[in-house]
């Protein structure tokens, strides 16, 4: 087993009878995080454990698990004396057994407030902000002093977090939340820490910090704050970023910039004593900072236009030349040029140009890179373009949308179902709704029946299904579904241009040749993802696809070398088969709300 499969869970398991592990979302080096389901309450939830594989690497050594216990206990006891809006709120705490080796181990776990949404690094552009104005400020009043807001709060009960970092603030909705406390310090809870000890991430952490991390204070948060703010302007830090210092913008240009690069500097004064003596005295500074330029932009056009300072014509006469040279459009803006798609770690960011995304944005906006359905789907952006050679029919541009990550699994859909119950009919195994059937229940293969009806409520045979494709639906349910949450089928066109153009240049192997077993239990997160961070475009499931044309609805996938059937196969909508599955669309202009 590599280390990447030797993860303390799997989705399916079921800790304490309570909560059945979804998928695994995150991991650290003390830490994993798991989503799960709340089986009483019927809510998502996020659980964190301490890893199986620190646990194997401590086992020795009685007094670091002991330390790495304690701390973690005291990470509860931190978010248990928060309620905010900006902060991550703590459900429960327990403990449970797993097999470690040959005999078993006693794991502590926390159950927090799940967050569907992306950290705050993917609000921050990979180039910064500088120099629009508009962006920049409406950034710092949207995400910056929120989070502000949320530190304060922490600050007026005696904790120092400590590890401030864009990484540990995670977004519900538009809302930017605290978490991760591990390493928080509270006067009400007696220090565990050792002298010896230097925790935190450098890039974020104040002199004293480092120089003595037992007596860092609040203002040691407003350090880390700065240096935020100082990557969300300048760009993301580099690997050889020097850290410890005081941080600054290179020769600001405009008075807003002058003015932040004064709030930057003095956040990060090397001297705790030169800095913001508290996170009020920063967010008053912004606050004005902001409501100044943002004024002043409202007044020239409203959203989607930025006053431009006459001393940025030239460059903007440069970038103009530069992208008729490379054949884009002319009307775009200099923050328009370039944007990166957002990948899974490990995958090198595929650089876009904005003018793929001209026909699925409005107003001039950038759409976000990855944004979450109602459903809990992570939909990504897929940069418009042309079609590429080898798909087939006439030359065509296809326009930027998001699409599904994952295929939609048995537990999406039997949330659906149960939503929809005041329309459904179920008879000799057949979901009706509407005189159309959805979905036939019982055996999708001999022994496989994820999904029943029982006490006039659907739910899962088994919790070990709940993460697999849903299988047997018809187009009619595909399509019900998709509306239910405001999206839609892809359009054939819409799946070919992301199975092409997203593909990785090996073949992607199957489900079943990395172990995983039949390919219909297979996990949805289990699946390879493309260049797009789309996974399951590999062949192992049909997909209902609209054809926009007299052949109506077709599925795609599951019938070539390649992974593809490039023209897709006609199908009734009122088919459904055990191979055949689905996912959604939206365009950037029809955006699901978190």
């Amino acid at each position: 087993m590599s280390d990447l499969d030797q993860t303390t869970f799997r989705a399916g398991d079921i800790i304490d009878c309570k909560w059945v592990i979804l998928e695994l979302v995150g991991r650290g080096g003390m830490a994993e995080v798991y989503r799960a389901y709340q089986l009483k309450l019927g809510r998502q939830v996020a659980i964190k454990v301490i890893s199986h594989k620190l646990i194997e690497e401590i086992g020795a050594d009685e007094d670091e698990a002991a330390l790495c216990l304690e701390r973690f206990r005291r990470e509860v006891k931190v978010m248990a004396q928060i309620q905010h809006p900006n902060v991550v709120r703590v459900f429960d705490y327990g403990s449970a057994s797993i097999a470690n080796g040959q005999k078993e181990a006693r794991i502590e776990y926390i159950v927090m407030e799940f967050m569907p949404g992306t950290s705050l690094r993917t609000s921050m552009s990979v180039e910064g902000f500088y120099p629009d104005v508009e962006r920049a400020g409406q950034w710092v009043r949207d995400c910056f002093i929120p989070l502000l807001d949320g530190v304060a709060a922490l600050h007026r009960l005696g904790i120092v977090h400590r590890d401030l970092k864009p990484e540990n603030v995670l977004f519900d909705g538009k809302k930017p939340r605290i978490t991760d406390f591990g390493i928080a310090r509270s006067s009400s809870l007696e220090p565990i820490t050792r002298s010896v000890e230097i925790r935190g991430t450098p890039a974020y952490m104040s002199p004293e910090h480092f120089l003595d991390f037992r007596r860092s204070d609040e203002r040691a948060d407003i350090y880390s704050l700065g240096k935020i703010l100082h990557e969300a302007i300048s760009g993301k830090f580099k690997a050889d970023q020097i850290p410890f210092k005081q941080a600054s913008l290179e020769e600001p240009e405009s008075q807003f910039f002058k003015a932040l690069d004064l709030v930057i500097k003095r956040a990060t004064a090397l001297d705790k004593g030169g800095r913001f003596q508290s996170v009020e005295e920063m967010k008053s500074a912004l606050e004005q900072l902001c409501a100044r330029v943002l004024k002043s932009s409202e007044g020239t056009g409203g959203p989607g236009t930025s006053k431009k300072s006459p001393r940025f014509v030239p460059a903007l006469i440069v970038i103009a030349a530069l992208v008729v040279l490379i054949g884009l459009a002319a009307a775009l803006s200099p923050a328009g040029v370039q944007c990166y798609l957002g990948l899974r770690a490990g995958k090198a960011p595929i650089a876009q140009k904005h003018e793929s995304l001209k026909n699925g944005a409005r107003g001039g906006k950038i759409p976000r890179f990855r944004i979450t359905g109602r459903d809990g789907a992570v939909l990504h952006l897929i940069p418009g373009g042309e079609m590429p050679a080898g798909a087939g029919g006439n030359p065509a541009r296809i326009g930027s949308f998001y699409m599904d990550e994952y295929l939609v699994t048995n537990y999406q859909f039997i949330e659906f179902l149960n939503d929809s119950l005041s329309k459904i009919t179920v008879k000799d195994n057949a979901v009706i709704a509407g005189g159309h059937l959805w979905l036939f229940l019982g055996d999708v293969v001999k022994g496989y029946a994820p999904i029943l009806h029982r006490n006039g409520r659907f739910e899962l045979s088994g919790a070990q299904h709940s993460s697999c494709p849903v299988l047997r639906v018809t187009a009619y349910g595909a399509e019900a579904y998709a509306g239910h949450y405001g999206r839609r089928l892809p359009s054939v066109r819409q799946w070919i241009y992301v199975a092409l153009k997203g593909k990785l240049s090996r073949k992607l192997p199957s489900v079943q040749g990395l172990g995983f077993g039949p390919n219909f239990s297979a996990p949805v997160l289990d699946m390879l993802a493309d260049r797009f961070g789309i996974r399951g475009l590999d062949g192992q499931f049909g997909e209902w696809a609209w054809s926009g044309g007299g052949a109506g609805y077709v599925v795609l996938g599951n019938q070539t070398d390649n992974g593809l059937s490039k023209t897709g196969r006609p199908r009734n909508p009122w088919d459904a088969s055990g191979d055949v599955g689905f996912r959604t669309v939206s365009a950037p202009s029809e955006t699901p709300s978190p």
